[in-house]
C-alpha cells in the first residue's frame, strides 16, 4: 500500500490525496454518498453503485500457540479453531502516513 500511494503521488502531484481510516461499512456509505472517490478494502466491497478491481490476493494467516492441535502441519481448519479466542482487526485501523 505505501508503494502504491507514493507512486500515485509522484505521477499525479496535482491531485489532492487524503487518507482516512475507515471500516468497510464506513467505506461503503462514503462511496455511495460520494464523500470519497476511492477506497482500498478487505474484504471487497460489493454494491451496484460502484465497481471493484482486485489488486491482489493474499493468504489469511492464523497465528496460534503451539498448544493448538492440527491434523496437518502448516494447515488449520475452522473446526480446529472452534474453542479458541480471537484477536481481530480493529474497528478503526491505524493511520499509515506515506
Amino acid at each position: 500500500m505505501p508503494t502504491i500511494i507514493k507512486t500515485f503521488r509522484a505521477n499525479y502531484p496535482e491531485v489532492n490525496l487524503s487518507l482516512s481510516p475507515m471500516n468497510n461499512a464506513q467505506l461503503n456509505r462514503s462511496l455511495i454518498g460520494r464523500e470519497i472517490d476511492l477506497a482500498f478494502a478487505r474484504p471487497a466491497l460489493r454494491d451496484a453503485e460502484f465497481r471493484t478491481l482486485e489488486l491482489g490476493d493474499e493468504p489469511l494467516i492464523a497465528a496460534t500457540p503451539d498448544t493448538v492441535a492440527t491434523q496437518k502441519p502448516g494447515r488449520i481448519t475452522i473446526d480446529e479453531l472452534r474453542d479458541q479466542s480471537f484477536i481481530l482487526y480493529p474497528e478503526f485501523p491505524a493511520t499509515i502516513l506515506c
